[in-house]
């Protein structure tokens, strides 16, 4: 088996997985919807930048399809970077960047997102065992839609009258924070709490019209904030063996979401540095909530293998919903491959803030 140990070679075995992870995908705004709860940490919430270990930058990639059982669902690719820019020993400065593209529906409804976060990871105890997390991310979105893939009787006069527009765009910003606490024995828990759109941007395709006979009146839309709580462990078993429950509960206007599973991992020793491979298989179960109407929506099933420093997971979601009679239980897959990049040289060989492995 060959053996990369340079940082150059461990972005090129990246790099090269990654196209062979999406290179026959779509590359597919309204927000987008990821299963991968544990491989999507820097979306979910910015103070998970920087939180993880034995590197100095981690590159995480998602690819997603939904609901092509039905329709023309969604397509949805994600990459992102974040890197550890200063670490003193009581605090971890950290940067990162995240780009999504995501399309959707007969219109090809697209929305693209390039967003740039900053954190901070602060020690509160000389163990190290108690962390806490500040990050924000500032985006910029931009949404368009096909209106010529559009088939109708008649052409619409909202549309073509009235200077509807198909594209739009707008800045974005969302805050979140983190706590993390190292069990005195082999694992760790953590919560976060996140609030995204906390400008709650203006999304609409139109502009207010002037109140005139024979005129339509379309109200300016804004996007709802989204308030995220999220938590997870890594709790020993034996020697061998760990689990690494996880949930998260998304409140959004009048929408509410929770997903509650875990993965079971099997390795050779729950160290990082003698056990350089592990095998997780898991399942969550996903719950929606909307005004008196509540039910289950999916079962996700998961598996996930560690490579070293690379992490590669893939998932299906088993729809649960009414829905199931169209989609025939078919919700989607989603692949996610995470690579974090270790460096030789005496600045990034090991950090003096001990951030968990994620």
């Amino acid at each position: 088996m060959f053996k990369i140990s340079s940082a150059k070679g461990q972005l090129f075995l990246f790099l090269l997985i990654l196209f062979v992870g999406l290179s026959d995908s779509r590359l597919a705004a309204q927000d987008i919807h990821l299963s991968h709860i544990h491989a999507s940490p820097t979306y979910l919430n910015p103070g998970m930048n920087g939180m993880f270990n034995d590197g100095f930058l981690r590159l995480i990639a998602n690819s997603r399809s939904q609901w092509d059982a039905v329709t023309n669902g969604y397509q949805t690719a994600m990459i992102s970077a974040d890197y550890k820019a200063m670490d003193n020993g009581n605090s971890v400065v950290s940067a990162g960047i995240q780009l999504y593209h995501d399309v959707a529906g007969d219109l090809d409804f697209t929305t693209q997102q390039v967003g740039l976060s900053l954190s901070v990871i602060k020690v509160l105890d000389r163990k190290q065992r108690n962390l806490v997390s500040a990050g924000f991310q500032a985006s910029h979105v931009s949404n368009r839609v096909d209106f010529n893939k559009a088939y109708t009787f008649d052409a619409d006069p909202l549309v073509y009258d009235y200077g509807v527009t198909n594209k739009i765009g707008y800045f974005d910003f969302s805050f979140g924070g983190t706590y993390f606490h190292k069990l005195r024995t082999y694992g760790n828990f953590h919560l976060g709490l996140s609030l995204a759109h906390i400008n709650m941007p203006d999304v609409s395709f139109s502009s207010r019209l002037e109140d005139q006979p024979g005129t339509y009146q379309v109200d300016l839309k804004t996007l709802y904030r989204k308030f995220i709580f999220h938590g997870g462990a890594d709790l020993r078993l034996s020697r061998y063996m760990s689990v690494l429950p996880s949930f998260i509960f998304m409140d959004q206007g009048p929408h509410q979401e929770i997903s509650l599973g875990s993965f079971l991992k099997v390795c050779k020793d729950p160290s990082f540095k003698k056990s350089p491979y592990a095998f997780y298989i898991g399942a969550w179960f996903r719950w929606y909530a909307e005004h008196d109407i509540v039910g289950t929506d999916a079962l996700i099933v998961s598996l996930r293998t560690d490579i070293k420093r690379t992490k590669i997971a893939f998932s299906f979601d088993l729809n649960l919903s009414t829905l199931s009679v169209a989609s025939k239980g078919l919700g989607g897959p989603e692949l996610s491959i995470i690579q974090v990049i270790h460096s030789d040289k005496r600045r990034f060989r090991r950090g003096k803030v001990k951030c968990p492995a994620m």
